[in-house]
């Protein structure tokens, strides 16, 4: 089975968008263009998992 790569989704000019799902533990961070390099912006859990 082979498993796909998570690709960025540009959300305005110099900002993307990364998913890592579908699943119970999904993340979604931004990235920015800034300058020659980029800012990772991750906003955290929206609700703690229960064990």
């Amino acid at each position: 089975m082979q498993t796909k790569t998570p690709q960025p989704l540009a959300v305005a000019d110099g900002v993307y968008q990364l998913s890592t799902g579908p699943g119970p533990i999904t993340f979604h961070v931004s990235l920015v263009r800034a300058g020659p390099g980029w800012v990772l912006g991750d906003a955290g859990w929206t609700r703690t998992p229960t064990p």
